[in-house]
C-alpha cells in the first residue's frame, strides 16, 4: 500500500493537512503522513478519486494481456508493449488492441483461411503441376526450394519467360497492352491505384476490354486507394467490371481490422498467361512529393507456369475480399511453357505461422558464399536479419545494401540510418540511391538466385502486410536482376560518408526511432 501511495501521490498535488480526518496525523513526519493520507482515500472504496480507478483498471487491463503478448509476440516485443501499457494506461491498451491485437479480424481471417487451405483451385492447380515438366534443380537450389515451400511459397516450376522494367512508363505500357489483348479476363491486385493520369489510363482500358466482354477484377487496397475507391469505383462497377476494397475498416459490418495491416501486393493476371509482380503501383512516379524525387520501381512481366501461381493467389484475395469463389476451369487454364526460368512464387501475411519473407532472406543469406545485393525503400529488419547480414559478411561475402537517401517516411529513414550504421560497423556496404526514391524490393545471390516482389526489407512487410514475392532459379535471369542492381548502385553514395557528417543530436533520434521498431 506504501508503494501505492507514493506513485500516487506523484500523479497529483500534495494532500495538505486539511485533508485528513484525523489532526494526529499532524505530528507525523510529512512523507508517512503523505502515505497515510492516500491508504485513508484508498479505505473509502466509494469516494476514490476517478484517477486511481482509472489508474487501477488500465494496469489490470495491461496484466490481463500479457499471456496473449507472451503468446503470440517475441520478448522484446512484448516488453515493449508492456511498458507502453503501464506507462499510459488506457490509451496503452487501446493502442494494442488497434495496431497489434487482430490483424485481419475475425471474419475475414475464417475467409481467408478458406481460401488458402480448403480450396477447390488449389486442388485445381495441383492437377495442373502435374502436367506440367518437373523442374531439376542442383541439390543447393533444391534445398532452398524446398524450405521456401515450408515457409508457404507454391512450387518451384519451369518454362516461365520474365522480362524487368525499371522505367514507370515501360509498365504502363506493357499493362495497357496486355489489357487491350485480352480475351477471357483482366485480374488485378494493388496497393494503390490512383486517381491521376495513369490510373484513368487503366481505368479506359478496363472499359475497352468489358466492352469486348472480357471479365475484369480488380482488388484495390481500402487505405492505399481510397481515393480510386471513392471517385472511379461505382463508374467501374456501373460498366461490369468488378471492383472490391482490400482490408475495409467497417465497424458497422464487422469488418474489425488492424488499420496498419494492408494489402501491399502488386500483382496482375491476364487471361491466366501473362502476369505482374513487383513494386510498381498504378500511380504517377512522383505521386508523394515527400519522396523527393521520382518513383523507382522494378517490375516483372511474366509468362507461363508463374502467371498460373499469380492467378492462384488472386483467387484467395478475391475470396477473402469478395467471398466470392470463381469458376476454376476458365481461370485456371493449362499454362503453355514459355521460356526456360525456374520460378517460384511466395506469398506471405500475417497469418503465416512463420514470416515467409524474412525467412526466405535468412536462408539466402546463410548460403550466400561470394556476392549479396538487397535494394529496400524502407530498412527496418529484425534480428534474424540484422545477424545473418553480419554473419555472412564476416565469412567474407560482400554484402550490400541499397537504400534511398530519402524516403517518404521521416521515421523509417531514422531507424533506417541506425540500423545501417549498425551493419556498417560489421562490414557491410550500405549504399544511398540519390536519383529519386528507390522503391525497388529486390535480393540477388551469387548470381544464382534471385528475388523480386512487393515486400520490403522491414519488419512490417515480414510480419504484417499482404505482400508476393517471386524467386527466380535461373542464372540468365538472375543476372540480368543484378545489373539492374548495379545500376542503382552506380547512383548510390556510401551510407558512411553521410553518417560521419551528421550531429550527435541526429544520431541520438536515429536510435530513438530504431527503439520502435519493434512494436510493428
Amino acid at each position: 500500500m506504501c508503494i501505492y501511495s507514493l506513485f500516487t501521490t506523484s500523479l497529483r498535488p500534495f494532500q495538505t493537512e486539511s485533508e485528513l480526518d484525523d489532526n494526529a496525523c499532524e505530528q507525523l513526519p510529512m512523507p508517512l503522513r503523505f502515505r497515510l493520507s492516500a491508504m485513508w482515500r484508498w479505505s473509502r472504496l466509494p469516494t476514490m478519486p476517478w484517477w486511481y480507478a482509472i489508474h487501477i483498471s488500465g494496469w489490470a487491463i495491461g496484466l490481463i494481456l500479457i499471456p496473449v503478448l507472451a503468446h503470440r509476440y517475441t520478448p522484446s516485443k512484448a516488453l515493449g508493449w508492456l511498458a507502453v501499457m503501464f506507462a499510459v494506461p488506457w490509451v496503452g491498451p487501446a493502442l494494442f488492441l488497434m495496431f497489434a491485437a487482430n490483424p485481419l479480424g475475425r471474419r475475414r481471417i475464417v475467409r481467408y483461411r478458406q481460401a488458402l487451405d480448403g480450396s477447390t483451385a488449389a486442388e485445381r492447380f495441383v492437377q495442373v503441376e502435374q502436367g506440367l515438366q518437373k523442374v531439376q534443380l542442383a541439390p543447393q537450389l533444391e534445398a532452398i526450394a524446398r524450405a521456401a515451400e515450408a515457409c508457404g511459397a507454391l512450387p518451384p516450376n519451369g518454362g516461365n519467360a520474365v522480362e524487368f522494367s525499371t522505367q514507370h512508363e515501360q509498365t504502363l505500357e506493357w499493362l495497357l497492352r496486355d489489357i487491350d489483348a485480352a480475351k477471357h479476363h483482366v485480374h488485378l491486385v494493388f496497393y494503390i491505384i490512383g486517381d491521376d493520369g495513369v490510373g484513368h489510363s487503366v481505368v479506359e482500358a478496363l472499359e475497352r476490354a468489358a466492352a469486348r466482354g472480357v471479365a475484369c477484377r480488380v482488388v484495390a487496397d481500402a487505405l492505399g486507394s481510397r481515393l480510386f475507391l471513392r471517385r472511379l469505383a461505382s463508374r467501374l462497377n456501373s460498366k461490369g467490371i468488378r471492383v472490391v476494397p482490400a482490408m475495409p475498416f467497417n465497424p458497422l459490418k464487422g469488418r474489425l481490422a488492424r488499420l496498419d495491416v494492408r494489402n501491399h501486393r502488386k500483382i496482375g493476371v491476364i487471361d491466366g498467361r501473362v502476369g505482374y509482380i513487383g513494386s510498381w503501383n498504378i500511380v504517377a512516379p512522383g505521386f508523394r512529393p515527400a519522396a523527393k524525387g521520382l518513383y523507382r520501381d522494378l517490375m516483372a512481366r511474366v509468362q507461363g507456369p508463374a502467371a498460373l501461381q499469380l492467378q492462384l493467389l488472386f483467387l484467395a484475395d478475391w475470396k477473402l475480399e469478395a467471398g466470392e469463389s470463381l469458376s476454376f476451369d476458365n481461370v485456371l487454364a493449362n499454362p503453355e511453357p514459355a521460356g526456360d526460368i525456374v520460378a517460384q512464387l511466395m506469398p506471405s501475411g500475417p497469418l503465416y505461422p512463420f514470416p515467409p519473407v524474412r525467412d526466405q532472406t535468412v536462408e539466402l543469406l546463410g548460403l550466400a558464399r561470394r556476392r549479396v545485393i538487397l535494394t529496400t525503400p524502407y530498412f527496418i529488419p529484425d534480428e534474424a536479419v540484422m545477424l545473418s547480414l553480419r554473419l555472412a559478411a564476416q565469412r567474407g561475402v560482400d554484402v550490400n545494401v541499397i537504400v534511398p537517401a530519402r524516403s517518404d517516411s521521416h521515421l523509417a529513414d531514422a531507424a533506417g540510418r541506425a540500423y545501417s550504421a549498425e551493419l556498417t560497423d560489421a562490414k557491410v556496404h550500405v549504399h544511398c540511391y540519390r536519383d529519386g526514391f528507390l522503391h525497388a524490393k529486390s535480393m540477388t545471390v551469387d548470381d544464382e538466385i534471385g528475388m523480386v516482389g512487393s515486400a520490403n526489407f522491414d519488419v512490417r512487410s515480414f510480419r504484417l502486410d499482404i505482400e508476393a514475392n517471386l524467386i527466380l532459379y535461373t542464372a540468365t535471369a538472375v543476372r540480368i536482376l543484378r545489373e539492374i542492381q548495379d545500376q542503382y548502385m552506380a547512383r548510390s553514395v556510401p551510407f558512411l560518408d553521410q553518417w560521419k557528417n551528421r550531429s550527435w543530436l541526429q544520431r541520438v533520434a536515429d536510435d530513438s526511432a530504431k527503439l520502435i521498431s519493434p512494436l510493428a
